[in-house]
């Protein structure tokens, strides 16, 4: 600091020229080293059971103890999907996003189920937007309820949440009894399964506090009695590894236009991101984009919904990011979409499922067979037992001789043909959708609830909505499995990635309902129907089963369907349909 006119010499400092034996020292305060004290000391390198069961968050002249993760996943809108996190938290708190913008409509997270596990997530377009959202990749960061502090007594992390009813007006959340040493950076996430969209919105971030507001898209007014739920991480700007990878944390100013951020050393796999200012008042959220070519570079721009106008133009607000160089866990959504209990393992470039016995696929999706896995005789065809007269299941140990014991899932392939005699089969057919078949009928469980559903919609009822049934949609690749179990208290549940999932009940009530709007349309009509009575009800009601739940083939081959409260044939099903 040169304060005053005259001539200065300067000493260019050389490690080369450095004589410990004759040359002065600077004595380096603990976490720093080199000859002036300005290189971090990693200590979470240097000791790899430092922290325990914790994770090792270096920073630099320092290091924290934390319980925490982060980690990046991609995924299109459409439904909701698991998080399983790598640690067991007492008390988790979770932010999520922002998200990238490669479809370019609006949209944002819903997180609910939250658990010390894990949690689910859904991506949701503005209440405007009704198309279909293309996939999105985004961050999401789990750290254990509380203030942690750093090795050297300063907090460097507090995670919290609120639950308050919605307001127009701001509210102040204090760090109290805690105090960061200099302005943090604050991350913001609504964790509820309420489905009125709030987005988070923060000001006057300072060490003691900041201002929080809840904003819903414009026109609209959520009510004052709704109590909501928010997630917030406050932590002080740094730099350092975590888990041996590094990371950078910092704010850049944006607009509706996309400024660029580089981070040089740093590879954004995990981007962290909210607002910390609300110069523009409209309701508005982060989104991304990584740079093409430029691994250590990404975009940022502030997003507003459309909902109440369409214009889009936002005034400069600041926006807070934490990127990481994280290992990415690719088990940690879905299970990896591991099918039939296998489990996930992490690899790299994908995750792999661990089979277990007599499941094989990518997935685990497929059964396997061969010498001795197949019961009383049955051959292996396409990797499925096919069963000899009385037998069924994927193994052909289920008796078909009057009762069939359905205790576990059982989902097989068809066999190429149909109808041989003492055989009914239900399975997985080449569109991924439950399949019954036998010497009367073969049908979807799509297929016969869109049946169902024409007529019903002439009668202005409703029952669970069947999804398209087109070999090439989504169906055709899902990862859901087709499959009949036992639900509780005894009832037959059938599902498969169109229908997902409905019990016998549902369906059998559903035709019923069918008939009877047909005999009030078509007096000379005869009325069919189910055999709904107070012993179901009683049933329903936890009492003991009556009849056993399963799948078996009737004397004459017919395909019979039966829980505690309900029988039927597949063909009476479609006979009673198809007089309609």
């Amino acid at each position: 600091d040169f304060t005053t006119n005259g001539m200065y010499s300067v000493t260019f400092w050389d490690d080369r020229f450095f004589n410990p034996a004759t040359d002065s020292v600077c004595a380096c305060p603990t976490g720093l080293q080199g000859p002036v004290c300005d290189q971090d000391v990693d200590e979470c390198a240097a000791n790899a059971t430092l922290c325990g069961s914790l994770q090792c968050l270096n920073t630099h002249g320092s290091y924290a103890c934390v319980r925490m993760e982060m980690n990046q996943i991609t995924l299109a809108d459409g439904g909701w999907h698991s998080i399983r996190f790598q640690n067991t938290y007492a008390d988790p708190i979770v932010h999520i996003g922002p998200l990238s913008n490669s479809d370019g409509i609006a949209v944002y997270v819903r997180v609910r189920s939250l658990s010390g596990m894990g949690c689910e997530f859904n991506l949701e377009e503005w209440p405007n937007a009704t198309t279909v959202h293309a996939p999105e990749t985004f961050s999401y960061w789990v750290v254990e309820r509380g203030a942690h502090y750093d090795h050297a007594g300063q907090l460097l992390l507090k995670a919290e949440r609120r639950s308050a009813p919605y307001s127009a007006t701001w509210a102040e959340l204090s760090f109290y009894p805690d105090q960061f040493a200099s302005t943090p950076l604050v991350f913001a996430t609504v964790v509820d399964d309420v489905p009125m969209v709030l987005v988070p919105r923060t000001q006057n971030v300072n060490p003691y506090s900041f201002g929080h507001l809840l904003q819903p898209a414009e026109t609209m007014m959520p009510s004052t009695n709704t109590v909501r739920l928010v997630h917030w991480i406050a932590m002080a700007a740094s730099a350092g590894s975590f888990r041996g990878f590094p990371y950078v944390m910092g704010v850049v100013k944006a607009t509706h236009v996309a400024s660029t951020v580089d981070l040089f050393t740093v590879e954004p796999i995990c981007l962290l991101g909210d607002q910390q200012t609300f110069a523009g008042t409209d309701p508005s959220t982060v989104r991304f984009n990584f740079v093409a070519g430029q691994a250590t570079q990404f975009s940022v721009f502030v997003e507003e919904e459309q909902y109440g106008d369409v214009e889009t133009g936002h005034v400069t607000d600041v926006i807070a990011y934490l990127a990481a160089d994280c290992p990415l866990r690719r088990c940690a959504l879905d299970n990896g979409a591991c099918q039939n209990g296998a489990t996930c393992a992490e690899g790299a470039p994908d995750a792999t499922c661990q089979c277990v016995p007599g499941y094989t696929g990518a997935l685990c999706e497929l059964l396997t067979c061969g010498t001795g896995t197949c019961a009383h005789g049955a051959s292996c065809v396409a990797n499925a037992c096919r069963c000899s007269g009385g037998w069924a299941g994927p193994a052909c140990d289920i008796p078909v001789n009057g009762s069939a014991t359905a205790t576990t899932t059982t989902t097989t392939t068809l066999p190429t043909t149909l109808c041989a005699a003492s055989e009914a089969w239900i399975g997985l057919d080449a569109a991924r959708q439950l399949r019954l078949a036998d010497c009367y009928a073969n049908v979807t469980l799509c297929e016969l609830l869109e049946q169902v559903a024409c007529v019903e919609t002439l009668a202005g009822a409703v029952i669970p909505t069947p999804g398209n049934n087109s070999v090439s949609n989504a169906c055709a690749t899902s990862g859901f499995p087709a499959q009949v179990g036992v639900g509780p208290f005894g009832a037959l549940v059938l599902s498969d990635c169109c229908v997902h999932e409905m019990t016998l009940q549902e369906l059998t009530s559903a035709v019923a309902r069918v008939d009877r709007f047909a005999c009030q349309a078509n007096a000379s009509l005869a009325c069919a129907r189910t055999n709904v009575n107070a012993a179901e009800n009683l049933n329903m009601a936890g009492q003991a089963c009556a009849l056993e739940p399963g799948l078996f083939v009737s004397a004459d081959s017919a395909l019979v369907l039966q829980d505690c409260g309900h029988t039927t044939t597949l063909c009476s099903l479609l006979q009673r349909l198809s007089n309609l």
